[in-house]
């Protein structure tokens, strides 16, 4: 018993001082002296002044059917890359002097609002990014219009124009608007707008600065008869139109087709989404007209994405409906309208088919903007 109690002892002992045992390593240590962190610079100027005062736009003696430009503008961030982008703000329009034909068109009463029957357009160094007749200069106010990414030291020039509907008359004398212009830059890697709602979704290109007709196949009229020539113009179709004419769109006709062009491909950047909207032209009540809406990288390859039709009210402009696909492919350069419309749904001999108004790209395209270049 004295022996077991013996050993215990030493084995816990033995258990102990290797416990209590240490070890030695090799080891290193360095220093680093002085370290410093520091925010990045994002800074914009216009016409080569950072702190920008004065005015970018003076146009005077507009006249319906006149095209009105800017002097340009040239933007250039500094130290960074970043996004640029413009508004148009705080529009106040006047009567000015009331002139004789003005008296008398509108029997004495002075009429102010020449914002709404001023299409506003604008290039980016040389590249139309929003067509003329695509948006008048009361639609485009307090919107943020996406300019493009940017290295540093780049000079973007920025042409902008103002002119009056073809069909204003005689009560828009005399009468000038004031507004201001902000420019605002964001780091590269934000999304969106600086705040508040973005023009075209943000997107620097639209349908209208970047397609062209590739084909056109026009079917006929329900009676067999061809489509009236003011509803025959393929180039209705290329940009969104808003004045409740028969010129704003191209029928297909029963079964016919359009096939656009894109200059620049769409690019599908945002997976499963939306990535072009059709635009159709229905006023008032009217029979179910349908197309199907392809995508092709090719012109020969086709992609069905879907079937439009006129059951879908766009706001604000209850003259048209929608529909908004995805792209399925990485990108597209072409897109196909094909009118699959029932003639039989259709009372009116005349009827023909799908009226398409315009295909908008709901993302960027890769649109090769090369600054400087001349305007």
């Amino acid at each position: 018993m004295v022996n077991n109690v013996i050993a215990s002892i030493m084995t816990v002992a033995i258990v102990a001082s290797v416990i209590g045992a240490s070890y030695a390593y090799f080891s290193d240590t360095e220093l680093s002296l002085g370290n410093t962190f520091a925010a990045g610079i994002l800074d914009l100027s216009i016409n080569g002044q950072n702190n920008f005062s004065g005015s970018v736009v003076k146009i005077t003696d507009m006249k319906p059917s006149y095209d009105k430009y800017s002097d340009p503008i040239y933007l250039s961030i500094q130290e960074n890359p970043g996004r640029l982008f413009k508004k148009i703000t705080n529009v106040q329009c006047f009567g000015g002097a009331l002139t004789g034909p003005e008296s008398l068109e509108q029997n004495g009463a002075e009429r102010d609002d020449i914002d709404s029957v001023t299409w506003f357009d604008m290039k980016i160094c040389g590249v139309q990014t929003i067509h003329d007749r695509q948006v008048s200069l009361k639609d485009i106010e307090n919107k943020w219009i996406y300019i493009g990414l940017y290295q540093p030291g780049v000079q973007v020039g920025v042409v902008q124009s103002f002119h009056m509907f073809t069909n204003t008359t005689n009560w828009a004398q005399g009468d000038y608007c004031t507004f201001d212009e902000v420019f605002a830059v964001l780091q590269n890697n934000t999304q969106g707008a600086p705040s508040g709602d973005c023009f075209n979704n943000c997107s620097v290109c639209l349908t209208s600065a970047s397609v062209s007709t590739m084909s056109v196949q026009q079917g006929k009229e329900k009676n067999g008869n061809a489509v009236p020539a003011i509803r025959s113009v393929p180039a209705n179709a290329l940009y969104l139109e808003t004045t409740h004419t028969a010129s704003d769109f191209f029928s297909l006709g029963f079964g016919g087709n359009i096939t656009l062009f894109y200059n620049y491909p769409i690019i599908n950047v945002n997976g499963s989404g939306a990535d072009i909207k059709v635009v159709e032209d229905t006023w008032g009540s009217y029979p179910l007209e349908k197309a199907n809406v392809y995508a092709s990288q090719d012109g020969l390859n086709w992609t069905l994405l879907g079937t439009a039709d006129n059951t879908h009210r766009d706001t604000p402009s209850s003259d048209h409906t929608t529909a908004s696909f995805d792209l399925i492919l990485p990108w597209a350069q072409y897109i196909r309208i094909t009118d699959v419309s029932d003639p039989a749904v259709f009372p009116d001999p005349t009827s023909d088919g799908y009226d398409l108004n315009a295909v908008i790209a709901l993302q960027d395209c890769s649109v090769p903007i090369i600054c400087p270049t001349l305007l």
